[in-house]
């Protein structure tokens, strides 16, 4: 994880959680909340390229890679995708020259 203050916090509530020391309930909320940050999902996304590029390539770019090849082939003018968050940074970087337009469904 970077150097951020926050993102040292969160990693050291995940490590609380994996060895199941003191992790309340207030603690997980925080995680979920966390991973629900597009900042966060690149960060741990980084760390898993870095730590497993192999489990990184499989999960993450060849998922993305398939996933803008599936959009472009469409044809159409505009198509909506739902996709992970972890898959947004790969899609888009794909799919240069396209305009994402964001969606509030709230």
């Amino acid at each position: 994880y970077s150097q951020d203050p926050a993102a040292a916090e969160l990693s050291s509530k995940f490590q609380m959680l994996e060895e199941g020391e003191g992790a309340t309930k207030s603690d997980i909320a925080m995680g979920v909340e966390a991973l629900k940050q597009r900042k966060t999902v690149r960060e741990v996304m980084g760390s898993l390229r870095k730590a497993l590029p192999e489990l990184y390539t499989a999960l993450i770019a060849e998922r993305d890679a398939y996933m803008a090849r599936s959009i472009l082939s469409t044809g159409a003018t505009k198509t909506v995708a739902v996709v992970g968050m972890a898959h947004m940074d790969g899609i888009e970087a794909a799919l240069k020259g396209f305009e994402p337009v964001a969606c509030d469904l709230n």
